[in-house]
């Protein structure tokens, strides 16, 4: 690897995975592109994890940069100090309870560079977590987002307005699928909210909007780990209330930037099915005594800033109408809806439709 000019640099957040940690460090060591940067940022992991890290380095000289936090910055504070420290002109994301396919950067970085493109993106598929890698799976399983026609139709186009939209608001996969130019994060000063979870909603989105050329690899090359105690799957945890944060914080940065109405199609699309239906439910699923006062200001709140929600194209076009019909019910009572869903939890063989006539 050359030490100030790397083709690639891969920023690994690590927090709390030193049962995972060794899968994803040797799937990055594996990797067929040489040329390439990893830096594995410790974000005051309580775990062994820091040592696992060191034990590495030393077997591996050279080939692995550590950078170590004293402080938790959450996820995107860990992803910004490597964003920082990172010399590639290409940046890649990886969760250090993952791991990828020894060629994912290698076929990358030839089609971002072939296509002179600002992003190039693969795809992914879920493993459970007591998975171990091995050739057998690389290559192999469903991809968790099937691309559709109109995304794969963008494929190294000039983007014009309506061409971003459509990259924002059609499904591809989490940033961690992506390679990224690294010219576009530090020119538009694209970086990660240091004291919120679910961070990746608001850099993916943003950093969409000043995205000129994209490219796509149909082949499945990450594998994103079942991991229980992970920041979206771990149960009754006060920080699924950081969804409604960071949407908010979404909103008020792109006025900021001039860049709502611009694309205001696109935040209408994504304020409805990601900060106001998917975060209701996931509430409501999540939580033990379920937060219903902030789940009925999710329905406040979208009537107010999107009015014309059930109108927007995106949304007429990507959901079915039977969620279409439920989307109306729980727009509509959403207080009533969640004290259902409660007795309903409580009672077997019994509807929240035949609770609601009630």
């Amino acid at each position: 690897m050359s030490e100030n000019t790397p083709k690639v640099s891969i920023v690994i957040p690590v927090y709390n995975v030193e049962k995972y940690l060794q899968t994803c460090i040797n799937s990055l060591l594996e990797q067929s592109l040489k040329d390439i940067e990893l830096i594995f940022v410790n974000d005051a992991s309580p775990d062994y994890s820091l040592e696992i890290l060191q034990k590495n380095a030393k077997k591996n000289p050279g080939k692995m940069k550590i950078i170590n936090s004293e402080k938790n910055l959450c996820q995107g504070g860990a992803r910004n100090l490597g964003i920082k420290a990172a010399n590639g002109k290409y940046i890649g994301f990886v969760d250090s309870d993952d791991f990828v396919d020894p060629n994912m950067f290698e076929v990358l970085y030839k089609k971002i560079t072939t296509a002179d493109a600002d992003v190039a993106f693969i795809q992914y598929t879920s493993i459970p977590e007591d998975f171990e890698s091995s050739g057998k799976m690389r290559g192999g399983g469903i991809p968790l987002i099937q691309w559709n026609e109109k995304i794969l139709a963008l494929d190294s186009l000039e983007l014009d307005d309506k061409g971003r939209m459509d990259l924002m608001s059609y499904p591809i996969g989490g940033i961690v699928c992506g390679l990224w130019k690294k010219d576009i994060i530090i020119e538009n000063q694209i970086f990660f909210p240091e004291d919120l979870k679910y961070e990746d909603n608001y850099w993916g989105s943003l950093i969409k909007c000043y995205i000129t050329k994209v490219t796509f690899i149909p082949n499945i090359m990450y594998y994103y780990r079942y991991n229980p105690n992970s920041t979206t799957h771990s149960q009754d945890k006060t920080y699924h209330l950081d969804r409604v944060a960071i949407e908010k914080r979404l909103l008020e940065d792109v006025q900021k930037k001039k860049l709502f109405k611009r694309y205001h199609t696109a935040w209408e699309y994504m304020f409805t099915f990601r900060f106001a239906f998917n975060s209701y439910f996931l509430f409501l699923d999540t939580f033990d005594i379920t937060p219903v006062k902030t789940m009925v200001s999710l329905m406040e709140d979208l009537k107010s800033i999107f009015p014309q929600w059930k109108k927007n194209r995106y949304y007429q076009e990507l959901t079915s109408n039977d969620i279409k019909r439920k989307h109306k019910i729980v727009a509509r009572f959403p207080k009533k809806y969640a004290m259902c869903h409660i007795i309903k939890k409580h009672l077997k063989n019994i509807s929240i439709r035949k609770i609601m006539q009630t």
